[in-house]
């Protein structure tokens, strides 16, 4: 049983009776049932703070003219933080909070990560990402309570490598076979065209230019610049992030208090589409959780 739980968690592949998805199925689920309810609760970009930073600078370059360099896009990054919004004590707290998330489990790390992030309407690309695979997670569980079909197979967080950028989004794999980039930070939702199926290490740094692309900001239709602090376009690299993917999947697929305590905030008003219970999620002896209800373990 042990070993089910395990391949649940690194793809959350969920058995359901077979049936064919079209990419535009996929599609309309992912934007009903993940992506419209988290994009509704941060509506502008003050609802992010980084995402605030980066368009401060991305629109100090579109006055300048020009494409900044790393260290110009720090002194841009260094004006905007020591002004109003972000040099307020309260919105350093909140984001001191959300980017440490304190807790003695895994389920009590992340309730308090994205409850702070969502209850103050302040995320992180980080946060973002992390929204998107709860919400994923507990898609597919409320689907599967209600014999709905299964339209995916795989998600995964992928981030910059460690020294060439700082961001993050999600991927995740139709039934289609169509690959999905959902990032409400960057607010991109749709077909990656690029993998025509699952990419491996090789494949993302063999389309990092690609990659890169997505995020370049576009002004007036013509001109375009990048946040190079975020994604640098010529050296920015990605890869997947598996531990943090799994460790999200491990606490919401566990049956317990913080993880019911995140679903109930969530649920209401914000993801109509979930109808059950968190209790409901787990019954029946089949469920990929049945058999780790108990105790959480902590974060190594």
């Amino acid at each position: 049983m042990r070993l089910i739980k395990s391949f649940f968690i690194a793809v959350l592949v969920i058995s359901t009776t077979a049936c064919f998805a079209t990419v535009e199925e996929e599609a309309a689920e992912l934007e009903s049932a993940i992506y419209n309810p988290i994009v509704k609760k941060f509506p502008d970009k003050e609802s992010s703070w980084s995402r605030f930073l980066s368009l401060g600078i991305l629109e100090k370059e579109n006055s300048a003219g020009k494409q900044f360099s790393f260290e110009e896009a720090g002194d841009a990054a260094e004006e905007i933080v020591n002004k109003p919004p972000l040099n307020n004590k309260v919105v350093k707290c909140v984001i001191k909070q959300a980017s440490e998330y304190s807790g003695k489990t895994n389920g009590e790390m992340l309730r308090n990560m994205i409850t702070t992030a969502w209850t103050n309407q302040l995320a992180s690309c980080g946060n973002f990402a992390y929204m998107v695979l709860v919400a994923y997670a507990f898609n597919e569980m409320n689907n599967k309570v209600l014999s709905k079909p299964q339209y995916f197979t795989q998600a995964m967080i992928i981030k910059t490598t460690k020294g060439t950028g700082d961001h993050s989004f999600v991927l995740i794999k139709g039934k289609s076979g169509a690959i999905f980039i959902v990032d409400p930070w960057s607010q991109k939702l749709g077909v990656l065209d690029i993998f025509n199926k699952w990419p491996d290490q090789t494949a993302l740094l063999n389309n990092k230019d690609e990659l890169n692309k997505l995020f370049k900001y576009t002004f007036n239709g013509e001109d375009y610049y990048y946040d190079i602090l975020y994604v640098n376009p010529n050296t920015t690299t990605w890869e997947f992030d598996s531990i943090s993917t799994n460790w999200v999947l491990e606490a919401v697929t566990t049956k317990n208090p913080h993880m019911k305590r995140l679903y109930d905030l969530l649920k209401i008003k914000n993801f109509p589409l979930w109808v059950n219970s968190y209790d409901e999620l787990f019954q029946g002896s089949d469920s990929p959780t049945a058999a780790k209800t108990e105790l959480e373990h902590k974060k190594e």
